[in-house]
């Protein structure tokens, strides 16, 4: 992972289906993974990141909701500690030395 590049967890708790469409396609057009429904992972640099929270900022200001978007950095280390039971996430794409169990 470059210096200069974060992992990031995204999460959200969003009413309308339509912006909830939105915001999940967006989230994987700019390279996040699908964690589950309503939670992502993604690998950003830095202006990335800064992007992506001003487009978020500005979709809650323009629907003035009582939505909740978080945007949760996360240190290499601790996500190298990550530990999956269950679907395969390919998690590979975000970072190296992924420990996942299947049951």
């Amino acid at each position: 992972m470059h210096g200069d590049e974060l992992i990031y967890i995204i999460a959200y708790d969003i009413e309308k289906d339509k912006i909830r469409n939105y915001l999940s396609k967006y989230l994987l057009r700019n390279g996040a993974i699908r964690i589950q429904k309503s939670l992502f992972l993604a690998k950003w640099k830095k202006s990335i990141y800064k992007n992506v929270k001003q487009d978020f900022l500005t979709l809650n200001d323009l629907y003035k909701s009582n939505d909740t978007i978080i945007l949760m950095p996360l240190a290499t280390d601790m996500f190298q500690n990550f530990f999956c039971i269950g679907k395969n996430l390919q998690l590979e794409a975000v970072a190296e030395n992924i420990h996942t169990f299947f049951i």
